[in-house]
Parts: structure tokens; sequence; C-alpha cells
């Protein structure tokens, strides 16, 4: 995500910490691009697409840590 955005979840959040549904919907975001990106026709898409897939493992890894760590510890459903 941009400095922007991270700068309004930590707002909403009231400091800094991110909900599981945002980061899923990022991951999501990611996701979507990067099956959009996956024939790069020139070696700036190609870049595009290893930052992309970079950043949509970081969030599958904090979505799958966030899970197995706090499991059971609110009553709030995520996702």
């Amino acid at each position: 995500m941009t400095n922007e955005e991270a700068i309004d979840e930590v707002n909403k959040q009231w400091g800094e910490y991110i909900s599981i549904t945002h980061l899923k919907e990022t991951y999501d975001r990611l996701f979507h691009m990067c099956n959009e990106l996956e024939q790069p026709s020139d070696e700036e898409e190609a870049e595009e697409l290893d930052k992309t897939r970079t950043m949509c493992i970081k969030a599958f890894l904090l979505i799958l840590v966030g899970l197995t760590i706090f499991t059971n510890k609110t009553a709030k459903t995520f996702i």
C-alpha cells in the first residue's frame, strides 16, 4: 500500500495496527495485480511484477501469522 493508505489505516485503528480485514483486501488487490501483469511486455512491467509479487507474499505471510497467533483472542470475525 502507499504511504497515504498506511497513514489512513493507522489513523483509523488508533495506532500502529492494521486490521486483518484491511490486510486481506490489500492482499486480494495485489494478487489481482499480479494476475494482470502475468505476461510482462517490457522490462518496466517485469520490475513492477516483481515488486507486486513481493508485496503480495508479504501480505499473505502477515495474514497467516496474524491468524495463527491471534486465533480466538477476540470475539470479532475478521474474514
